[in-house]
């Protein structure tokens, strides 16, 4: 059951990354500003790493969600990972930061 969620898991992040490659090629608009228009969005991504190397691979799931902003000058985030191995042990990284520009 667990293997089959995995593999399910896997085509789907398989898909994601095609979507998000196909966006990624998209070409960029120029944007003309100031640091002091920079706002900070969240963001997302999900991800697998294979096994090899003697290492057991792992599913991710990376959040960035900005807490606090002053655009241009200060940022407070919080950055997590969510991972489940390929032997479904969970993980979770949680790093609470601070930007002073």
């Amino acid at each position: 059951m667990i293997k089959n969620i995995l593999e399910n898991l896997q085509q789907s992040c398989l898909l994601f990354a095609i979507a998000a490659l196909s966006s990624a090629l998209q070409p960029a608009e120029a944007n003309e500003g100031t640091a002091a228009d920079l706002v900070v969005l969240p963001r997302w991504s999900l991800g697998h790493s294979a096994s090899g190397a003697g290492y057991d691979g792992f599913t991710f799931f990376d959040g960035f969600i900005p807490l606090e902003q002053t655009p241009g000058r200060e940022l407070t985030f919080l950055n997590s990972r969510l991972s489940l191995d390929n032997g479904a042990n969970p993980g979770i990284n949680l790093l609470l930061g601070r930007r002073i520009y």
